[in-house]
């Protein structure tokens, strides 16, 4: 589960930062994801850093035969993601469920390039979850286009 989500985080680096620019230092960043739901960020004021990442996404789990869906929010809290000399950037975690979340464990897969002089940043962002109960989770690829102000 881990390592395919790796494996795809790195199969898609060559075509996002080949048209990558700078993005503007301490912007916000707001959009849609490919699912039509928001995401949401800030850059640090030296622009180096993406701060903040937030996204609302859907999954499809399943458990045995049984399927069902399940909408939540990832909220990047500890770890910034380094943005590259040319306006790349990319992030991997691995979360772990605490205290009474649904969440054993998972992965999350975020990579994206700014573009148009860093007003526009697209992106990619992939997550797999293991709940308590046993199911498996999955976003799908989730495209994401953000614009600032």
């Amino acid at each position: 589960m881990v390592l395919a989500t790796a494996v795809v985080c790195a199969a898609l680096s060559a075509g996002v930062v080949a048209l990558a620019s700078p993005p503007k230092g301490g912007a916000t960043y707001r959009g849609e994801t490919s699912q039509e739901r928001k995401v949401r960020f800030r850059v640090s004021p030296g622009g180096d850093l993406v701060r903040a990442f937030s996204i609302t996404r859907n999954f499809t789990c399943r458990r045995g035969t049984q399927l069902s869906s399940l909408t939540g929010r990832f909220r990047q809290v500890r770890t910034p993601i380094e943005v590259g000399d040319g306006g790349g950037f990319h992030g991997e975690v691995k979360v772990r469920g605490t205290g009474s979340s649904r969440v054993r464990h998972g992965s999350v897969c975020v990579r994206g390039a700014f573009r148009r002089s860093g007003r526009v940043v697209r992106g990619r962002y992939r997550e797999v979850l293991r709940l308590r109960d046993g199911s498996l989770c999955r976003t799908g690829l989730l495209r994401f286009i953000a614009r600032t102000g």
